[in-house]
């Protein structure tokens, strides 16, 4: 008789449990919509490789990729672009950095991204394919 007892006030109990549990609500998430701005960003990134070098005065050898930066899929304004060596990492629109017996560094205008590469060597000897990365940011 006392099992019994027991096992009832038991199973009563995780009933009590079990209907508390369901009727607890957690409050909602508050969305404040108060700010009217809109912040929308996105990024792109495109992967490029020089392949043919132009001489330019002063022994500079320029890479030029017309309309590399398209903003055709993307309704939003270019925010910033970055353009870094792809094999370091190392950031090159930001100014130029050795590489392979000389330097390299690159630049955008419009929506043309250019490599430079000037050698400390006599003659000139092409770096070959360089791998570079450009990061566009969208506002």
């Amino acid at each position: 008789m006392k099992r019994q007892i027991l096992f009832i006030t038991i199973i009563i109990g995780l009933i009590t449990i079990f209907i508390l549990k369901a009727c607890i609500k957690e409050a909602p998430a508050v969305i404040d919509f108060s700010n009217d701005e809109k912040v929308i960003s996105s990024e792109k990134v495109i992967n490029l490789t020089t392949c043919a070098w132009q001489e330019n005065s002063g022994g500079v050898y320029i890479c030029t990729f017309d309309n590399a930066i398209k903003n055709e899929d993307r309704p939003y304004p270019v925010s910033s672009v970055k353009i870094y060596l792809d094999e370091t990492g190392e950031l090159i629109s930001g100014g130029a950095v050795s590489f392979m017996d000389g330097e390299v560094w690159a630049s955008y205008i419009g929506t043309n991204v250019k490599a430079y590469f000037r050698t400390h060597q006599t003659p000139f000897e092409s770096p070959g394919p360089v791998n570079i990365k450009v990061d566009i940011q969208y506002e």
